[in-house]
């Protein structure tokens, strides 16, 4: 699927362009993309989909216990640990 992990964080990923970064804790994962790259990431799903059942796939508020706060106009993203 062309996903590289990060040196520094064992649990993150991204891909050759930086278009799409993949966060993996065992059996969860968080794909963060531009909405302008929705249809090439639409085709990465399908590749993950070809190895793994999937569920979700609607916006997310919280992951692994972090929340996650959007302010879509201004496109700004924050994840807070409570």
């Amino acid at each position: 699927m062309g996903f590289f992990r990060l040196k520094e964080e064992p649990y993150l990923f991204y891909n050759k362009k930086r278009i799409a970064y993949l966060v993996v804790y065992v059996n969860n994962f968080l794909l963060i993309y531009p909405k302008s790259y929705e249809q090439i990431v639409t085709k990465i799903v399908e590749g993950i989909k070809k190895e793994y059942s999937l569920t979700g796939g609607d916006n997310v508020n919280t992951f692994l216990g972090i929340y996650v706060i959007r302010d879509w106009e201004s496109k700004k993203l924050w994840l807070i640990y409570d």
